[in-house]
């Protein structure tokens, strides 16, 4: 697997604080968890609004 650039760590680590900050108190079935990571990851490397996408994500992927 080749080495991740800056700006992917970069990323990373934005979807990792996002998905912190937005879903530690979610119900969240543990499969949907890397499609949630995915979308923050897509939206960054596009250079939309990670947060956002995260936010988005959780809230359609949580349990009721």
């Amino acid at each position: 697997m080749p080495r991740k650039t800056k700006e992917q760590k970069r990323i990373d680590t934005a979807v990792s604080l996002a998905f912190s900050r937005h879903g530690e108190r979610a119900e969240i079935n543990i499969f949907d968890i890397g499609k949630i990571l995915d979308a923050g990851r897509v939206a960054g490397e596009q250079g939309g609004d990670i947060d956002q996408a995260v936010k988005d994500a959780i809230a359609r992927f949580r349990k009721n």
